[in-house]
């Protein structure tokens, strides 16, 4: 090959070599371009400008091995761009020092409410009124008999009384500034959640424990039967609480003339412990309570366990005997014309349910309600 044409060879390459240099300069400006262009656009918006991928390709396309293969005119012209060392989500504010961003866990932690327990299992209705009433039978003279031929019969009589509850009101309120409930995505459920949990805590206590005075419901406990160990006291070696709780059943059985089915026991999850930690003298267990599958059984009746029974008392019942009426069901509800909301930009948030609740006078012997401690000292043997 002549001098001439090696030459115009030569002089060909490097002008490809100084065109492909340019174009890949010009594409580089116009990467930069863009970049400070969404730069800005983040900095306008108030979001961390994230610099990490920009600075690591910078740094890449200025390294002498880059140069080097824009200016070598034989072999290959790959190059790879080592961008390794972004790994992780950092974003840079301000200076090298990164930030790493948190990941939140979904819920609240926070002390929680007994699980639901006497709502579950007592019987439900509705109402129109603010009254519920019903016919109670106070006396009654049974005077049926065998009687003689032309023989005079005799007088049998009746007598009722009215007896009623009234609707009651449970209600509760928190209030919120409409910024917050914005600015804080979980807020606003997080306040219903709330005054859902207050208002069933509320209801169980009262259909539990209310004393009936003023504005509380009367309670199944103030109306329960005491238990009465009559015919088994002193009779019981070694009593125990699955002996007390059989007695306390038998009370029920017998005070409804076989009409009373109770269908659960409640107990302090310590004493159904105890019932499970019952021996005898060679420390086998003992099988009392039963277990139904995953349920838990004396005398073929349920046992709940649950924190709202007081530790060492029990309630045993027929739990269908009790009623509860609704007249509002339990609603939330949100507001922004209350007081002066307007004006500092709040919402008020309101919880509000109406209930009657009743016991018929009869069927309070379907209850019986007791002390652990008590009662087996009253079976134990002399």
């Amino acid at each position: 090959m002549e001098k001439n044409e090696l030459q115009d060879i030569t002089k060909a390459m490097l002008d490809k070599t100084g065109e492909m240099h340019k174009e890949t300069s010009d594409k580089l400006n116009v990467l930069q371009t863009n970049m400070d262009k969404m730069e800005t656009e983040l900095k306008k918006n108030a979001i961390p400008t994230a610099k990490t991928v920009r600075g690591k390709l910078v740094q890449a396309l200025k390294e002498k091995g880059y140069g080097e293969m824009l200016t070598n005119t034989a072999g290959t012209k790959d190059y790879t761009l080592n961008l390794n060392a972004i790994t992780q989500p950092t974003n840079f504010t301000d200076g090298d020092a990164p930030v790493v961003l948190p990941f939140r866990e979904a819920g609240v932690d926070k002390t929680v409410y007994a699980p639901t327990l006497v709502s579950d299992i007592i019987t439900w209705g509705s109402t129109s009124s603010n009254m519920i009433d019903w016919i109670e039978r106070t006396a009654k003279t049974d005077a049926s008999e065998m009687r003689a031929e032309n023989a005079i019969m005799k007088e049998g009589d009746l007598e009722y009384t009215e007896r009623s509850v009234k609707v009651k009101i449970l209600s509760e309120f928190m209030k919120a500034t409409n910024e917050s409930l914005k600015d804080v995505d979980f807020l606003a459920g997080e306040i219903n959640s709330e005054l859902l949990d207050d208002m069933k805590n509320l209801l169980e206590i009262q259909l539990m424990t209310g004393d009936g005075t003023g504005l509380n419901l009367l309670g199944i406990v103030p109306q329960a039967s005491a238990s009465d160990m009559t015919g088994f006291t002193g009779t019981v070696d070694e009593a125990n609480e699955a002996d007390v709780l059989r007695v306390a059943l038998n009370q029920i059985f017998v005070a409804g003339n076989g009409s009373y089915q109770p269908t659960y026991i409640l107990m302090h999850p310590t004493d159904v412990t105890r019932l499970d930690l019952l021996k005898i003298v060679d420390g086998r267990y003992i099988d009392v309570p039963f277990y139904d599958g995953d349920t838990l059984k004396l005398a073929r009746v349920p046992i709940i366990q649950s924190t709202r029974v007081t530790l060492g008392d029990y309630l045993v019942g027929d739990f269908k005997r009790a009623k509860g009426f609704l007249r509002d069901p339990l609603a939330i509800r949100i507001w922004d014309q209350n007081e002066d909301d307007v004006l500092y930009n709040r919402s008020t948030i309101t919880a509000n349910m109406r209930l009657a609740f009743r016991i018929k006078n009869t069927d309070k012997n379907a209850f019986v309600t007791g002390d652990f401690a008590v009662d087996k000292a009253l079976l134990e043997t002399a």
